[in-house]
C-alpha cells in the first residue's frame, strides 16, 4: 500500500494555475501529461531542462512530498 502523498503547485510569476495532492507520481503525470521520468526530475529539483527556452511564459512547477502521519 502506497502512503507517499504528493502536493503539487503550478506557477507562472505570481499565479497559482495548479494546486493538487496526488498519490503516486504517475497520477501527476496523467494529470498534467508529463512523463513519470519528467515528474522525478521536478520532485527532486534537477535542473531544468528548458533552460534555453524561447516560451512565452513558462511555469515554475514543485512537487514537495507531504510529511506521513
Amino acid at each position: 500500500m502506497n502512503l507517499n502523498r504528493w502536493q503539487v503547485i503550478v506557477t507562472i510569476d505570481d499565479h497559482t494555475l495548479h494546486d493538487q495532492t496526488y498519490s503516486s507520481f504517475k497520477e501527476i503525470g496523467e494529470d498534467l501529461n508529463l512523463t513519470i521520468q519528467q515528474v522525478s526530475d521536478i520532485s527532486i529539483n534537477r535542473k531544468n531542462k528548458f533552460k534555453n527556452n524561447k516560451f512565452r511564459y513558462a511555469p515554475q512547477i514543485k512537487i514537495n512530498k507531504l510529511s506521513q502521519k
